[in-house]
């Protein structure tokens, strides 16, 4: 670790004592026999959930973590440091079966997919971009048999879970002031006003991309979910305030192996705690939220999945259903562009004494940002559907971290070299950025997750088959060619953005003309990666959808007493970031549980916002 990088480190350790020296985290030492909800998974969707069962002060509820808490390591909070917990102990760290049609610059063409193992789960390894998607997602959901999912249904718990920063924002009919989760702007560098002007060259406006959901074509301001310049995760928002609760208690370091049925119901949860097998049974609900891989993992640990998989493997068949199918994802690709201007913010700018003395003191600058992520825009570019399909986010530097920490450990040397080459011109880094393009919105292609042995310590095989479907292809060929539009503006041009190589075309394309579909499509299989957004394994779904594992109540079809809450349920990805959506199912999800209704005064403020 350099000494500017062990600097924010240290600084970032004060900043969070203080702001949590008045609470001490103490974890249940004994558990009981039981309890009335049994929660596996403390990430964006568990954590909620165990705040919002244990409101019930005569509910007992138990939430179990694999991992443990991430105030062991303060750099977990700072925005601009959001890679350090890649490949830590924070990380479940699992890697894709090799790829037959893209990863081809990846060792082994496999994929890396960083999973959160701590409290928060991934709320606290993501980029805390905050968005909601469209409204044409959830209306979809809908129409495609998951009832009580439309827009006007989710959005009074976006509402209802989020406590906005922005000033601008906060009279807005469609944010809130006072939810658990702080949403704050972010901005650091001139290059946001430069990029915002290069989409106005385009055509596109500006928009509040978590305004009313529909037309979301354009620049935006991002919306992060930090707090004075620390990361707002789903732990420090909802669960470190009730871990004084009596009625609720917090297992970490506990690992789930399976669920307990007794015939067609669930009856609790076994695990390892301290090296021994253990169990806690559940009086009303066994409730699965350890994510798109952990929850399908788990059903089909428990006999819960495809009977000819669950058969091949020796494990009893509770119930057949298709676990583990519909596996979806997006994936981002990271041009990096150079520049004549004085505008990014290079790793001297970023970490620099005056960067420092910024975020020690006021929790702003450079730092505060999550991983230099300023800003973003969104496209729709030959597409039947009314979302966008494009999302360019703007990286106010050059991956010389990401490329040293994590490209790396997973790319192809000669590839690495060529495409992410370390630029200096003797004594400091050129000046440039990144422009992460992340497409398709709403990819095709369909993956699965299975298991790779009766042992829960195993980790299950997963193969997403990116760019299998023609369409897939077909949105990262067009989202290259509008970057070059966009780099060709008025506006980019005035500060000399362009490609460290421009028109000379990678060697491992070069039997392609440059800038042919046939060449972006070849960059694209060699060079587009996850972007972290796995979802749908577990999709609900109309009773007569095939490939539903649950129903619109989030219930698992044919058993009693076990739901599933996490991004595994989603039929479709969302557009953009999903960090945002599995928070607020959640909400949504407690609500269900128990039975009642605590959004009714956000519903109604839109009504009357409809009405005017």
């Amino acid at each position: 670790m350099g000494v500017y990088h062990f600097l924010v480190v240290l600084l970032a350790g004060l900043i969070i004592y203080l702001q949590t020296r008045k609470e001490k985290l103490e974890f249940t030492a004994q558990l009981k026999d039981s309890y009335d909800y049994v929660i596996v998974g403390a990430g964006s969707a568990g954590a909620v959930l165990a705040n919002r069962l244990s409101e019930d002060g005569d509910t007992s509820v138990l939430l179990i973590e694999a991992g443990g808490c991430e105030k062991d390591n303060p750099a977990v909070a700072v925005p601009m440091l959001v890679d350090k917990t890649i490949f830590t102990e924070y990380d479940w760290g699992y890697y894709t079966e090799p790829q037959e049609f893209s990863q081809f610059a990846m060792k082994n063409r496999k994929s890396y997919w960083p999973r959160g193992k701590l409290l928060g789960g991934s709320s606290n390894l993501n980029y805390m971009v905050y968005m909601r998607g469209s409204r044409h997602d959830y209306d979809g959901w809908a129409e495609l048999g998951a009832t009580g999912w439309s827009y006007d249904d989710v959005l009074p718990y976006f509402l209802k879970l989020e406590d906005i920063q922005i000033d601008e924002l906060k009279d807005s009919a469609f944010h809130n002031v006072g939810g658990p989760l702080k949403i704050s702007g972010v901005i650091s560098s001139p290059l946001v006003g430069v990029f915002k002007n290069a989409v106005r060259d385009l055509g596109y406006g500006e928009r509040d991309c978590n305004g009313d959901g529909g037309n979301q074509e354009g620049f935006c301001h991002l919306q992060s979910t930090t707090f004075n310049g620390v990361r707002s995760s789903t732990d420090m928002a909802y669960l470190y305030p009730v871990m004084h609760r009596p009625n609720l208690d917090i297992a970490v370091y506990t690992h789930a192996t399976k669920v307990l049925f007794n015939k067609k119901e669930a009856t609790g949860v076994e695990f390892i705690r301290n090296g021994r097998k253990q169990r806690a049974l559940a009086k009303r609900e066994v409730i699965l939220s350890a994510g798109a891989i952990g929850s399908p993992q788990i059903l089909m640990l428990s006999g819960v999945g495809p009977q000819e998989h669950l058969r091949e493997l020796d494990i009893p068949v509770i119930a057949d259903l298709p676990v583990g199918e519909n596996l979806q994802d997006h994936m981002v690709a990271f041009p990096q562009i150079d520049m004549t201007g004085l505008y990014s913010n290079t790793p001297e700018r970023a970490a620099g004494v005056w960067s420092n003395l910024q975020y020690t003191l006021f929790g702003t600058g450079p730092m505060g940002v999550p991983g230099l992520n300023e800003a973003e825009a969104l496209f729709r570019v030959d597409s039947p559907d009314e979302m966008p399909n494009i999302q360019f986010q703007l990286r106010s530097t050059q991956n010389r971290y990401w490329e040293k920490f994590f490209l790396a450990r997973l790319t192809r040397d000669e590839i690495r070299d060529e495409v992410y080459p370390s630029r200096s011109d003797g004594n400091r880094t050129v000046e440039g950025f990144t422009i992460c393009m992340l497409a398709p919105h709403h990819p095709k292609s369909r993956g699965t997750i299975r298991l790779k042995s009766r042992s829960p310590f195993d980790y299950p095989v997963i193969d997403p088959r990116y760019m299998e479907h023609p369409d897939d292809v077909k949105a990262v060929v067009n989202g290259y060619k509008l970057m070059m539009k966009l780099l060709d503006t008025p506006s980019f041009s005035a500060i000399g953005a362009h490609f460290p190589d421009s028109k000379r075309p990678f060697s491992f394309c070069k039997e392609h003309a440059y800038g042919s579909d046939k060449y972006w499509e070849c960059v694209g299989r060699h060079l587009a990666v996850t972007v972290y957004h796995h979802t749908s394994t577990c999709k609900m779904g109309a009773s007569n959808d095939k490939s539903a594992v649950l129903d619109p109540q989030l219930r698992v079809r044919g058993l009693s007493k076990i739901r599933v809450v996490d991004a595994s349920a989603m039929p479709v990805v969302t557009t953009a970031n999903i960090n945002g959506p599995i928070i607020m199912m959640a909400e949504k999800a407690a609500d269900m549980i128990r039975g009642i209704d605590t959004v009714a005064q956000w519903r109604e403020k839109l009504r009357g916002h409809a009405k005017s």
